[in-house]
């Protein structure tokens, strides 16, 4: 039997509108039904990224931050510390929270080649997603409908951005499974007993710890589920163990990163920043109105061809959402703060990144399914409809996903642009672009060799040439590289010991201080030859002790 709140029910326990359904906490049937829909909403979405993912076409370094972190954890295996030894000088990390390098640094230890730990990290990605798939389900059945929770909350894990950044070797799919598991313990804290609650909450900030180690983001996470506790009274010794079980650990780590930055070296580049220090570049509205025109850009594209349609769609998910927030605010106050607060802090962050949506995207979905519950109580044509509609809109979007994929092999094969943003496009062309890059490197200079190329650490895990990147993460508003043209090259040249210079994008800002050097300082880089495989990539080697770029950075 089901429980249904403020709602008459009719046959097999459900409500009139078909969405209402809140599963009675004391059945051991409905929760025994529950879980195995979850399992199988979790094999099938592990199925789903399995077959989708192009993870098994690309090499790493294909988006940069997976080489990044395949970099560390081979440093760490191989003794070297935490370190960025794909960069000059094997500065100290501080970018990146260590929980992803250590458990890469086992899969190196356990005497992995590059592609043997590459493909590990995968088949736990794909896991670590499925997880958190069947854990949003069970959450989510507590009191929704199953239709409106899989069109609204778990249609958003099969976009075909998620799928793709989900089987990278980066922190995301750990962030969507740490969420999810807080939500999941919460229920059970809160109607715990004073003894086992004290447990219970130290196992919920130990999850907490765990996920912010994995991605920095954790801490926006902490807070929240901290706030939403205390709305819903959990009292204060909860509160405190759960706090002291989250932040202990983060404390510990920040005391040895301390440690070791004493020890140093520390990076010169913009790009190696802690990620905490970006937002010290200053929030102003001209970048918040930025993000979000951006994020609506490329999500209207995702979810349909005609890109109106795709706004029109993607706004009223976020209104739908919205709504459910306020709906959600008393009887589920950690989920709404904990979407609003992953959300906010997506909108002031520097710089957009499609990635970063991805994961919120379905604790969203809970909310824009609340929003939904109750839907068509006008009677059983009205009931249909709104069932209907939500349906088709889901059966949409996951036809825009395929049809996307196709695109962007489609543009891959002819040369030609896909016509948007897509990580089916901009992994494959990248890995292209690292094998034909590290090619030429290996057979054209020695390991004393310093690169300055795009993909720096992919192409670093190739050929062992340490490098920096060429094309720095920017924002106008808030974080860019140096103004002037040419100064940027200049200095990795004269800082960080730069002797090759890589072009493979003549729109990207390397390419504009390219040719200001060569019109600034003559004779500085010299052509050394391309790929062979077009007019792309292009090498130039640097002239030794080039007073004219040093009194440039100067």
């Amino acid at each position: 039997m089901a429980r249904v709140v403020g709602m008459s029910t009719g046959p097999a326990g459900l409500s009139r509108s078909g969405v209402g359904v809140m599963p009675s906490p004391a059945g051991e049937p409905a929760r025994g039904r529950v879980l195995r829909e979850a399992i199988l909403i979790a094999l099938g979405v592990g199925l789903v990224y399995t077959a989708w993912s192009l993870s098994p076409l690309l090499l790493a370094g294909a988006f940069q931050d997976d080489g990044t972190y395949l970099a560390l954890g081979k440093a760490i295996a191989s003794g070297a510390g935490y370190r960025s030894i794909y960069l000059p000088g094997a500065p100290v990390e501080v970018k990146y929270p260590p929980g992803l390098p250590l458990l890469l640094a086992a899969l190196w230890s356990a005497g992995g080649t590059l592609e043997l730990v590459r493909r590990l990290a995968v088949w736990l990605d794909v896991g670590a997603v499925a997880l958190s798939a069947g854990l949003i389900w069970a959450y989510g059945r507590r009191r929704l409908a199953p239709l409106p929770l899989a069109c609204l909350a778990i249609v958003p894990l099969l976009l075909d951005a998620a799928v793709q950044y989900g089987t990278l070797v980066i922190a995301e799919p750990y962030y969507l499974l740490g969420w999810a598991a807080c939500l999941c313990l919460i229920p059970g804290l809160m109607g715990a007993r004073a003894g086992p609650r004290l447990a219970r909450a130290a196992l919920l900030g130990l999850v907490l710890a765990a996920t912010t180690l994995f991605r920095t983001q954790g801490l926006v996470l902490v807070a929240a589920i901290v706030f939403g506790l205390a709305l819903q009274r959990a009292g204060t010794l909860t509160l405190l163990a759960v706090a002291a079980a989250a932040l202990v650990p983060l404390l510990a780590w920040i005391v040895i990163q301390r440690h070791m930055l004493g020890m140093g070296p520390r990076a010169t580049q913009l790009d190696e920043r802690s990620y905490l220090s970006f937002l010290s570049d200053g929030i102003t509205p001209a970048a918040i109105g930025a993000n979000a025109r951006e994020y609506l850009t490329v999500f209207s594209a995702y979810l349909s061809r005609w890109r109106p349609v795709g706004g029109a769609a993607f706004l009223l998910f976020l209104l739908l959402a919205l709504v459910g927030s306020v709906r959600e605010a008393q009887r589920d106050p950690v989920l709404v703060a904990s979407v609003l607060g992953n959300l906010g802090l997506l909108l002031v962050w520097p710089f957009s990144q499609d990635r970063l949506l991805v994961d919120i995207l379905p604790f969203a979905g809970l909310l824009a399914a609340a929003a939904v519950r109750g839907m068509g109580r006008g009677g059983r044509l009205p009931r249909m409809a709104c069932s209907a509609l939500l349906l088709l809109a889901a059966c949409a979007v996951l036809v825009r996903q395929v049809a996307i994929q196709r695109g962007a092999r489609q543009a891959l094969v002819r040369g030609t642009d896909p016509g948007m943003f897509t990580p089916s496009y901009m992994l494959p062309a990248n890995s292209r672009a690292i094998y034909a890059i590290s090619r030429w490197v290996l057979t054209h200079t020695s390991l004393q060799d310093r690169l300055l190329v795009s993909d720096h650490t992919g192409v670093y895990l190739y050929t062992a040439r340490q490098a920096v990147t060429s094309g720095p993460v920017q924002n106008a508003s808030t974080f860019s590289t140096p103004h002037r043209p040419g100064e940027y090259v200049a200095s990795s040249i004269v800082t960080d010991g730069v002797t090759v210079v890589v072009l493979d994008n003549l729109h990207a800002p390397a390419a504009r201080d390219i040719a200001a050097l060569q019109r600034r300082c003559p004779g500085s880089l010299v052509y050394a030859g391309n790929a062979g495989v077009g007019t792309l990539p292009m090498f130039y080697r640097v002239r030794p002790l080039d007073a004219c770029l040093a009194a440039l950075v100067k």
